[in-house]
């Protein structure tokens, strides 16, 4: 739960401090408290209890000594976190292997404060001449000068190697970051980046830009406004608020909203839009704000309007729902519902539409009673099949 405004006092900064061991500590678990007494100065009174322990950079000194004469000497940044690993988590250690078969007693010693990595280096090696002329048998296998784990140190020269393999910050950023927040860290970054291809700008707007921008809006979307100025759609948003240009909203009259309201359901956006000249997308946006419903949508009320009238035939539902030949029979096709006037053609039929197709499929239409996609469908497949009708010599 966040503190509220003025809760780290000195006082309580130095009761939430008690608490831990270690600085990394009271600041992990207690980032507010510690970021209080870092501001104002107050760490290393709070902290006077607390042990140091060093980091990547500073190391110390440390020796098992054993009762049978035995020592192992090695360097750490947290030497209570390197007893643990000796003495209990890691078998493969010297130490640990010693306890385990001569179960002797030991005393671990810190022989240095916390130097730098490459003294504490030099020392560990005299710490082990020295124990090993004073007679003690040693258990290091090494004769000193590891730092200990796996642990890269990024110096300036292996940054810039590394940095030489990405062409951008971005890709060095994302396939090696300790080395990128090492160069950042240590202010080395413009220096081993200088091969890297620069950001690209952005695009500044221009008069004509700015013309061509007032020309269109209200006439295309943004999206196509944005596609024709190769910008984004936030930089055409942002461009718009700073020129204050009016939205098409603003410009549609009263007269042309209350006409929109009446017809959008019945005729839909495109036709509406052709009707009071005004785009697509002012249609829509009127639409969205009255709530409007799109025609080409079907209702409960349009599909138990067609279960009641299929029968009277497509085309007769069609007219009266304003909607088109195919929409109602896809949608008979859906709801699996016969329509009564879907007849079989009779041969009769087939010679009349084969002797009278130059006449028009309108006429057809007419005298047969039948739709035009009916009668165009009929006349395909008699076409495919015209050896049948081998007889009319007018057969094309």
């Amino acid at each position: 739960m966040p503190k509220p405004r003025g809760y780290w006092t000195f006082e309580q900064c130095k009761i939430e401090a008690l608490k831990y061991t270690y600085k990394k500590d009271f600041e992990y678990y207690a980032k507010g408290g510690y970021l209080a007494a870092k501001r104002k100065n107050w760490l290393d009174e709070i902290c006077v209890h607390m042990k140091k322990i060093g980091n990547y950079k500073k190391r110390c000194i440390y020796v098992f000594e054993f009762d049978d004469n035995h020592a192992y000497v090695g360097l750490t940044f947290n030497i209570s976190d390197r007893k643990y690993r000796h003495t209990v988590s890691d078998k493969n250690s010297p130490v640990y292997k010693h306890i385990k078969e001569t179960k002797s007693s030991y005393n671990l010693k810190q022989l240095t404060d916390y130097i730098e990595i490459n003294n504490s280096i030099k020392k560990e090696k005299e710490w082990i001449n020295q124990y090993d002329k004073d007679g003690w048998k040693m258990l290091n296998s090494v004769k000193g000068g590891s730092i200990g784990g796996n642990i890269l140190i990024w110096t300036k020269k292996a940054c810039h190697e590394e940095a030489l393999k990405y062409n951008s910050r971005k890709e060095f950023d994302d396939n090696n970051k300790g080395a990128y927040l090492a160069s950042c860290r240590n202010k080395w970054i413009d220096e081993i980046c200088t091969h890297m291809k620069p950001k690209q700008q952005r695009q500044k707007w221009t008069i004509k830009m700015d013309n061509i921008l007032k020309e269109n809006y209200g006439k295309l979307t943004k999206n196509k406004c944005a596609k024709k100025l190769g910008v984004s759609v936030n930089a055409i948003t942002s461009r718009i608020n700073k020129l204050n240009l009016v939205t098409p909203m603003d410009i549609i009259s009263d007269e042309d909203i209350n006409w929109v309201i009446n017809n959008f359901e019945t005729i839909g956006a495109k036709k509406c839009s052709i009707k009071i000249n005004r785009p697509v997308e002012t249609i829509r946006q009127i639409a969205h704000r009255h709530k409007l419903k799109s025609p080409s949508r079907w209702t409960k009320k349009d599909e138990h309007f067609l279960i009641e009238n299929i029968n009277k035939g497509i085309e007769y539902c069609a007219n009266e729902l304003n909607k088109s030949y195919k929409s109602v029979l896809s949608k008979c096709k859906r709801i699996k519902l016969k329509s009564s006037e879907r007849k079989i053609w009779t041969p009769q039929e087939e010679s009349f539409l084969i002797e009278n197709i130059d006449k028009g499929i309108d006429y057809c239409c007419e005298k047969l009673g039948r739709s035009k996609i009916s009668v165009t469908n009929k006349w395909n497949k008699l076409k495919k099949n015209n050896k049948k009708f081998g007889n009319v010599k007018n057969f094309t």
